[in-house]
């Protein structure tokens, strides 16, 4: 008997997969349905009712499930279910979900979730979720509304893509664990009281690109739990190789008088999770910190914070000067201590802080602040512009910590030093446009400069 050769090999793989390619099938969902419900086109659309079990029993890999316009009013209760993902695609061959404008805009998720009683879910936990295992899945152009959690994942899941979902009134956008190897593109969570997203355990080697963030909207009676965040990252070693790329977080806010501290922080990780890192992100109107950062050498380029009581909060307590966290080209103006307790800053730190090529300009009460919070903080500034145009005190300092500069711009109107940064366009209420409003123009190469 011939023994198979490699290229034989290699043909009936092809055909194999080739045919069950093939065999992928596509299809089409409406809310109410339409004529015999076979799903073969949005003619024929299967019901929101047929959604779970295709989706539990029949999905295969590689098929592509389309939802039409309208609203799926997916409630736990009687017949009505959430939409749960048990079955799993294959590396060449992942399930897709995609809404479809079919002349009512994208189809909508909708639960009866209400932040007039937030511990209540009414029969509406979760929009999507996720079976343990469930992996290669896309979901795509989707709107969610009404509901605790808008997704959810359990355990053990391996390339999951999030494209184009708009999630609102809700407990938290995404609370997730077990997640590795995953994508989130062109989301948006708003008008969300605890979280927008939450990683609670093993989710690992993930990109987060182009995701909003924003608690309130701006709404000054929109209704926010103590310790609002827009992306969390939890107290577990289990979280690790997490990348932020022009994701924006604001107006993270709690007001209560009855506390000393206000929360409400933008970006937020916990000490154990490692190799977190943050590129062309932004923060805003948070009542804490832009970014409270406690993991171990966190890095952030070209990022901006304005109007958060500390625009960049980094602990680093386990580094040191040649582990330090490190920020290049970032930019921290304009902070503000709504209420409570606790100094406004640009940038501080009880532990090891390396900034190059950042600005710090017109904050509350200090530029940056090295404090000996039970470690001895280590800052070093090189190539950066501190500056106030009132005559604060720009640096904070406490005993027993390292501060330095090096090639470094410090000015205030009242002492002498260097001149004003004549920044292009600064502005106390700055949210990123002009992106160059703090560009300066008389030390062009020193400072933050828009990338």
């Amino acid at each position: 008997m011939m023994r198979p050769t490699r290229h034989t090999i290699v043909v009936v793989l092809a055909i194999l997969s080739a045919t069950c390619a093939a065999e992928a099938r596509d299809y089409y969902v409406t809310p109410q349905g339409a004529a015999d419900r076979t799903g073969a086109d949005f003619d024929h659309a299967m019901s929101r009712d047929d959604l779970t079990g295709l989706l539990a029993e029949r999905v295969e890999p590689g098929d592509h499930i389309r939802l039409g316009s309208g609203d799926y009013f997916m409630i736990d209760h009687k017949d009505h279910k959430t939409i749960t993902f048990a079955r799993s695609g294959r590396t060449d061959a992942p399930i897709l979900v995609e809404g479809v404008d079919t002349g009512a805009g994208l189809p909508r998720i909708v639960g009866q979730w209400s932040d007039k009683k937030i511990t209540y879910h009414a029969h509406s936990y979760c929009a999507l979720s996720f079976a343990p295992g469930a992996s290669y899945i896309q979901v795509r152009h989707l709107r969610i509304a009404g509901y605790m959690q808008g997704v959810t994942t359990n355990a053990d899941h391996v390339a999951l893509e999030f494209d184009d979902l708009a999630i609102e009134n809700v407990r938290e956008g995404f609370s997730l664990e077990g997640v590795a190897d995953s994508t989130f593109r062109n989301c948006s969570i708003t008008h969300y009281v605890k979280r927008g997203f939450r990683f609670e355990k093993k989710c690992h080697d993930l990109t987060l690109s182009h995701i909003t963030a924003d608690a309130t909207a701006g709404e000054p009676d929109a209704v926010t739990e103590n310790f609002p965040i827009g992306f969390s990252i939890q107290d577990d070693a289990s979280n690790h190789d997490i990348a932020y790329d022009h994701c924006v977080a604001r107006n993270n806010q709690y007001h209560d008088d009855t506390h000393a501290y206000w929360n409400g922080d933008g970006f937020c990780c916990e000490s154990s999770p490692r190799r977190i890192s943050y590129r062309d992100c932004a923060s805003f109107d948070n009542t804490d910190g832009g970014w409270d950062d406690k993991s171990l050498t966190p890095t952030l380029v070209n990022c901006v914070a304005a109007r958060n009581k500390r625009n960049f909060r980094l602990w680093n307590v386990g580094g040191d000067a040649d582990h330090p966290a490190k920020l290049t080209n970032c930019l921290g103006v304009a902070s503000l201590r709504r209420g409570g307790i606790g100094s406004s800053v640009g940038l501080w730190t009880c532990g090891a802080v390396v900034a190059e090529r950042c600005t710090f300009a017109d904050n509350m009460e200090h530029a940056v602040a090295v404090e000996n919070n039970k470690h001895a903080g280590n800052m070093t500034l090189r190539r950066c512009i501190l500056s106030s145009a009132t005559a604060q005190k720009l640096i904070l300092q406490e005993s027993d910590t390292q501060f330095s500069a090096e090639e470094t711009v410090m000015f205030t109107p009242s002492q002498p030093g260097e001149g004003d940064p004549q920044f292009v366009a600064p502005a106390k209420d700055w949210s990123g446009e002009p992106a160059n409003a703090f560009d300066s123009r008389r030390y062009p190469e020193r400072g933050y400069v828009a990338p």
